[in-house]
């Protein structure tokens, strides 16, 4: 099974639009009514519905790592370094060959960062 990308409020839901388009099941926190939600409340949606969050905000570093020492998990974080609506082509090349990779095993409790994910040919 494929992984499920769940984008906070800061990702444009046109991103999600672009993947879907390219077969990757992706929702947008516009798209199922979080905004405005918190950063703890983010990630309790992407968890409790099997999806991976993708992020421009490092703020849930601590969050994540307070849920580890409880006991809690998630489905995986991948944080993006900003940027702007006009560049959302790269960010729908990036996500692709990050949900091309990864598998839900490697997601879990993990943290990724977006950029990694460069082609390097």
């Amino acid at each position: 099974m494929s992984l499920r990308l769940y984008l906070d409020e800061n990702i444009t839901p046109v991103l999600a639009q672009q993947l879907r388009r390219r077969g990757f099941d992706v929702v947008s926190a516009s798209e199922v009514g979080m905004l405005a939600k918190t950063d703890e409340e983010q990630l309790e949606y992407a968890s409790n519905n099997g999806r991976v969050l993708l992020t421009f905000d490092t703020d849930f570093i601590p969050i994540v790592v307070r849920w580890l020492s409880n006991g809690r998990h998630h489905n995986g974080i991948v944080i993006s370094k900003e940027v702007k609506r006009d560049q959302t082509g790269e960010l729908v090349k990036l996500c692709s060959m990050f949900l091309s990779q990864v598998r839900n095993d490697e997601a879990t409790d993990a943290i990724f960062f977006l950029q990694q994910f460069k082609r390097v040919i």
